[in-house]
């Protein structure tokens, strides 16, 4: 950076030395001369920071580090052992998903035992049983599933087996201590879209499903307080493209879901069943998604099946509701079409390498949705007073976890709770399109899965 920005070129033959024992002068002067360049380097970045209009971004990413650093330090308290009994429980459960689906393949033309990581192997599995898999994703099996055994045993054992592969005991062997937590590397700006990332292993990622989340736990005297937004990327979308009919759904707190779903069906009485189907329209079309990729992500995600036919009614409908929302995503794709491949979130942020137009939907509003979580962790550092001994250990998206003493937990609740709505509100109500009510559901818990 220093030779792109400065045109210095810093000398570097006392990088791999001895450090512990007596520097030399010339160890002094290296360490001096890598001193030396960083207040010019400040310089010449911010310059070229309030020259891209990124000075709201950069701000944010500066209030929000000793928060990050905060909680890679605090570590996250897991069950070890109960992970462990879950790993060796998932092992046992994939073989013998195995065993069941061998019985149920088709005889191998050549006499050899199939391979069901193969995906040229599955399809040859099922079109001996009649059926002719165009491909062997998770989705595309789903459809067929119902009406085939071996298909649906395929599903199975696929995800013990993924289960059991990713997260088995070797998954604890990076990043835990013996003091019972893990330590994973957490990334500020990893991602595109700003979001944070984590590694090492990588928390984020641990399904909602299942018991995993649940060995997450909070030790002996202390506990968790989990709190999330409440469809805060449908808030930001209704913000970024003015929609009349979703910012007054929000301003008289009114359920985007329900509302959606009375839409779809024409009643004013909707199932739970049908308010499913509408969380599946609401987020699947949200990003541009089209109606083949809607019934995939329907019954992937929610369970939800539907025909092509239904899918383009439903699509047709949701367009119809929520008219800001289909003007924003045609302007978008003119803008796409033009080869512009530039995104701003509400605070600048900038995306420079957006070619899909999917993307260019998406990252202005999961780009809003990372400033505002992070100006959130920002306020919890700078207001640490008002919750003293309570720490945050686990951020997930639109998730916070923190941890507190027992007896403290009604005030980390509300401290927790208000850094959140006030961190998105100062980003999402920045700017004159109609004020967005942010809401944060919190909950107390023993783990992290408890009532997720």
């Amino acid at each position: 950076m220093v030779e792109r920005e400065l045109r210095l070129e810093l000398e570097k033959t006392h990088q791999s030395g001895d450090w512990g024992g007596t520097l030399t002068p010339e160890m002094i002067e290296y360490a001096a001369r890598d001193v030396e360049v960083l207040l010019p380097l400040y310089e010449v970045l911010m310059a070229k920071i309030e020259e891209a209009d990124l000075s709201d971004a950069a701000e944010i990413e500066h209030r929000v580090l000793p928060a990050v650093v905060w909680m890679s330090c605090a570590g996250v308290p897991i069950d070890a052992e109960g992970w462990r009994e879950h790993a060796r429980i998932s092992e046992e459960d994939a073989a013998l998903l195995k065993d069941e689906l061998e019985v149920l393949a088709p005889e191998h033309p050549d006499g050899k035992a199939w391979n069901f990581g193969s995906h040229q192997q599955v399809r040859k599995a099922a079109k001996l049983l009649g059926v002719d898999l165009p491909d062997t994703r998770d989705e595309t099996l789903a459809l067929y599933a119902t009406d085939n055994n071996f298909i649906a045993a395929l599903r199975d054992y696929r995800k013990a087996a993924k289960l059991a592969s990713t997260y088995g005991a070797g998954w604890l062997e990076t990043g835990y201590h013996e003091d019972g937590r893990i330590y994973a590397s957490w990334r500020q700006l990893r991602a595109a879209t700003g979001r944070m990332a984590c590694d090492h292993p990588n928390l984020q990622n641990i399904p909602r499903s299942g018991l995993l989340r649940s060995y997450v736990r909070a030790p002996e005297g202390r506990i968790f307080v989990v709190a999330d937004y409440s469809q805060i990327e449908l808030r930001i979308a209704a913000k970024i493209s003015g929609d009349l009919e979703m910012l007054s759904a929000y301003a008289e707190g009114r359920d985007l879901h329900t509302l959606t779903a009375q839409n779809l069906t024409g009643r004013e009485d909707v199932s739970e069943d049908e308010r499913k189907l509408a969380k599946a329209v609401n987020f699947g079309l949200l990003y541009g998604m089209g109606t083949k990729g809607l019934t995939f992500y329907a019954l992937r995600s929610y369970g939800v099946a539907m025909s092509l036919e239904e899918a383009a009614l439903y699509c047709r409908r949701f367009f119809e509701t929520y008219l800001g929302l289909k003007r924003w995503h045609e302007h978008e794709r003119r803008v796409w079409q033009r080869g512009e491949t530039e995104t701003r979130t509400l605070t600048g942020r900038r995306r420079m390498d957006v070619e899909k137009l999917t993307d260019r939907l998406n990252a202005p509003v999961q780009g809003t949705g990372a400033d505002g979580l992070k100006l959130a962790l920002a306020l919890l550092w700078e207001r640490m007073s008002e919750s003293p001994g309570t720490t945050p250990v686990l951020v997930c998206h639109d998730e916070v976890v923190v941890e507190c003493d027992a007896e403290q937990v009604g005030e980390a609740k509300a401290w927790l709770e208000k850094a959140m709505i006030e961190g998105m509100d100062t980003v999402l109500n920045g700017t004159d399109k109609g004020h967005v009510p942010v809401e944060v559901e919190g909950r107390i818990a023993r783990s992290w899965g408890d009532g997720g």
